[in-house]
This record gives C-alpha cells, structure tokens and sequence, in this order.
C-alpha cells in the first residue's frame, strides 16, 4: 500500500511538529397471488418510496448545486511498521457568500490546527493567536488522497446492499471490493490498495439528493515483511444548514513574505534557512508552503511523526 504521509512544521517562537498528513444481497419479491372472483376490496396503495440513487450519479455535497452549505468529519488512521497516524478533521462549508472553517487534530488530539476562510482569505491558528495566510485554498485530499469525488462515479460496479438511515438521512448502501478501488494521487504521492489481502469500499447516497453522506475504506494485508491497515471515514451533515462563519476578531496581518527573505541574512541553503537565520537540515523533498510575517512557516516534508520523532 501506498500512502502519503506528511509532516508539517510551523513555527511559532518554537518549532512545532504536525502530521501532515460482499455478496448481492436482494430481498425476494414476494409471490402474487390472484385475488378470487369475491375478493374484499383492494387495499389503498403504498405511498412511493424516493427513488434510488441511479447508477453513476452520485456526487459529493461540494459537487452539488442544490447544496449550499454543509458539515463534514473525516478521520483517517493508518498503521505500519513506522506507526499509527490518526487524522480527524471537522469542517462547515458555505459556498455563497464562500466561507470554510475546519479543525484538524493529529494524535488523538494531541495537536491541533484550525484554519477560517472568509472573503477570500484564510486566517490559521498559531496557539492563542490568529494570523492571516498568503493562501486562500486548502486542498483536503492532501490530507486524505481518496475522496467521495474519486468514487462517486463507481456505483455502477457496486453492489446495493439496501437503505439504511446514516446522518439523519434514508441513504443507499453501496459496497465494493479492492478490484475497482481507483488508484488516486500522484507518483510517490499515491494510495494504492491493490496489492493488499483485503479491501472494502462502503458509499452511502442519500435518496433526496443523490449526494454521498457517508464513505468508508477499509485496508489491510502485508508489506515490505509488515502488516499495514487503513481505515478511511468521510461524514456529510446538516445540508443547506444554517452555518455562520466569521473571520477570527482578533486577527494579525500577513507580512510580506518576499519582504521577509530580502530581509534576513544571505545564507546558503533553503528560504526556511534564510527566514531562520541558522541551516535547518531538512529530507530530501521538504517544501516550503507558506510564510506568515517572522513568526509562522509552513514546511511540508516526507516525515511521519514517529520517524520526526525519532
């Protein structure tokens, strides 16, 4: 199995470390039987179920136009012989007036990062303090690789397991094995889940709407001489919900970051040495996302927690 795992390192006064990173079952019809020429009166009729979702058109609530705001909870845990990674990340979403707001904790809440996004711009959490960022976006399935869009596409290969009530919703149960399990991502950056024992993917589409309120991925098998599991879970809520996001009161602003590097003492090296003013050894792929005034960087790098750790 390929996965990406990631490390973010912000500092802010000190150097903080954070993850990045079955059978068709049908119920028989019952047999119909002919009424005899005296039969009672027929029975008024069974008021119309919603329609299922139709096969392939399914999509996420990010994708649905009849959606304009919503609630989500992905949690993702990952296991090797380098560790376990848990992810959880709480996200509102409302797309006109645009505005996000997410909360994202790594090891079981041990550390946490929050992030707003209103009017174009994105405010992080540094400790008690906010501070704007030069960017305005942040693309989840970094965090996650597989997401509803990869597979919302796919029900025509799942099997319908029924209807079953997830998030307040009458949703279709979809299930499909490792054998349409797209691969997503990009070259060394990648989930890929073919070469493992075992692999199961779970979709729940709500009648209504055809959006997937729930999406499950289970993994697990051996590689490299060791056992490696995955578990993925993705949570829609509270469609077209009123959701109320403002920008954080007390907010600092972004200097210039270009400023910043012209400023500081010509070093060989990376910009995070130059912004530092001492050589930061970091591995080979490290990346420099984002610089907020002298006080908060953003670097990305290959590192699990456990490996920065060691």
């Amino acid at each position: 199995m390929k996965m990406r795992s990631g490390l973010t390192f912000v500092l802010c006064s000190t150097l903080l470390f954070v993850a990045s990173c079955g059978s068709r079952e049908e119920t028989p019809a019952p047999a119909t039987v002919a009424p005899p020429a005296t039969a009672a009166p027929t029975a008024p009729p069974v008021a119309a179920q919603p329609p299922a979702a139709a096969p392939g058109a399914a999509q996420s609530a990010a994708q649905a136009e009849a959606i304009n705001s919503y609630r989500m909870r992905i949690v993702t845990l990952s296991e090797s012989a380098r560790g376990a990674d848990k992810v959880e990340i709480d996200g509102a979403f409302v797309k006109q007036p645009p505005a996000e707001g997410l909360q994202i904790r790594f090891r079981d809440g041990e550390q946490t990062m929050a992030m707003i996004t209103v009017d174009g711009t994105r405010y992080m959490q540094a400790g008690d303090q906010w501070l704007q960022t030069p960017e305005s976006t942040l693309s989840l399935d970094e965090l996650t690789l597989i997401t509803p869009e990869d597979v919302a596409g796919l029900l025509a290969r799942m099997t319908r397991v029924g209807v079953e009530e997830v998030n307040g919703l009458q949703a279709v149960h979809y299930r499909g094995g490792k054998e349409m399990i797209p691969v997503v991502g990009e070259p060394g950056d990648s989930l890929d889940v073919s070469q493992l024992a075992f692999a199961e993917l779970n979709l729940w589409v709500d009648q209504a709407t055809n959006v997937v309120t729930r999406l499950t991925l289970q993994a697990n098998g051996a590689e490299n001489g060791g056992a490696v599991s995955l578990e993925v879970l993705f949570d829609y809520y509270d469609f077209n919900a009123v959701i109320d996001i403002q920008a954080p009161a007390t907010a600092g602003g972004a200097a210039d970051p270009a400023a910043v590097i012209a400023d500081a003492a010509p070093l060989p090296g990376d910009a995070l040495s130059q912004l530092l003013g001492f050589r930061l050894m970091l591995p080979t792929g490290s990346e420099l996302e984002s610089t907020v005034g002298a006080t908060l960087v953003t670097v990305l790098t290959p590192f699990t927690v456990a490996e920065a750790q060691r």
